[in-house]
């Protein structure tokens, strides 16, 4: 249970991380890792193909945090 709770606190965390990519290129207001992780996650719901693994969509940007 303290593992799954510190987890959701990190996850919590990633909207005040902006994408690593954004800020290299001197993007004004990048999104934050979380911004980006819905919309992939909400466009792995509307995908039809069952070869997508939506899971992967879902956490493919967890690293950024992690790391």
């Amino acid at each position: 249970m303290d593992n799954m709770l510190q987890f959701m606190k990190l996850v919590g965390q990633l909207k005040r991380v902006p994408r690593t990519g954004w800020v290299y290129r001197n993007i004004k207001h990048p999104e934050s890792v979380s911004d980006h992780m819905y919309r992939m996650s909400m466009m792995a719901l509307t995908i039809k193909d069952i070869t997508v693994s939506k899971e992967r969509f879902a956490i493919h940007d967890v690293d950024q945090f992690i790391s």
